[in-house]
């Protein structure tokens, strides 16, 4: 294992990273070994590094340090590239031993995503062509599209966002049913006329609810800006 003590302070904001086309992709893991080894980074890992106003935090040797997922132990809960980007966050927000840190030149990754290092949601795609290649999976299996008016009850909508992943926010202790999806899109569910609706972060209104739903206020707070 090794400990991350020379990574810079941490930032609430982290950039999903592929490697870049000239770049060996075994020797971004820690001990460049050049093989395929559990210590290197596998093919449709997810690498994730700190960032600033959207840009890669830079160490003072010029590298960019990241950690990475690439199951290969094949557990269940991470053979999802979203689970894995999810796993490598947690890992560098929480700057948990691993040997799954690594540190490469800036011309060697690419970022494509943003990721919220408190909530571990999606933030925004940023190449979705390049995310799509290296994963192997089509963004629209696991976010939300883009450009959905919130908050909506059309049946149709709400059809498309329950296939997506989601986990759940409160089991209706309150009355009220709550998930997350993966880019921050809230469902909700409240006694007694029951009828789901999609909300985003900003819209008037999921803060009531939540409240409401017995939610603890960090976990409000993670989740509304």
């Amino acid at each position: 294992m090794s400990w991350p003590a020379n990574f810079d302070g941490p930032t609430t904001e982290g950039l999903i990273l592929v490697p870049s086309p000239n770049a060996l992709v075994q020797d971004l893991g820690p001990f460049l070994s050049g093989r395929m080894m559990i210590t290197d980074v596998l093919p449709k890992s997810a690498l994730v590094c700190a960032s600033v106003d959207g840009k890669p935090v830079i160490s003072e040797n010029g590298q960019i340090r990241f950690a990475f997922e690439g199951n290969a132990n094949q557990a269940a809960n991470l053979e999802r590239y979203y689970e894995r980007c999810q796993c490598a966050a947690g890992r560098l927000a929480s700057r948990s031993p691993s040997i799954a840190y690594g540190s490469a030149p800036s011309e060697d990754l690419k970022p494509v995503a943003r990721i919220h290092l408190l909530s571990f949601v999606f933030t925004e795609i940023l190449d979705q062509e390049a995310l799509e290649e290296w994963s192997g999976e089509k963004i629209a299996d696991f976010l939300p599209p883009s450009k959905i008016e919130t908050p909506t009850q059309d049946p149709d909508i709400l059809k498309q966002l329950c296939e997506l992943p989601m986990k759940p926010l409160t089991e209706g202790a309150r009355g009220v049913y709550a998930w997350s999806l993966l880019d921050g899109t809230i469902l909700t569910m409240e006694a007694p006329d029951k009828k789901l609706t999609a909300w985003r972060p900003g819209d008037a209104g999921l803060r009531s609810i939540l409240e409401r739903s017995g939610l603890g206020l960090e976990d409000r707070m993670k989740m509304i800006p």
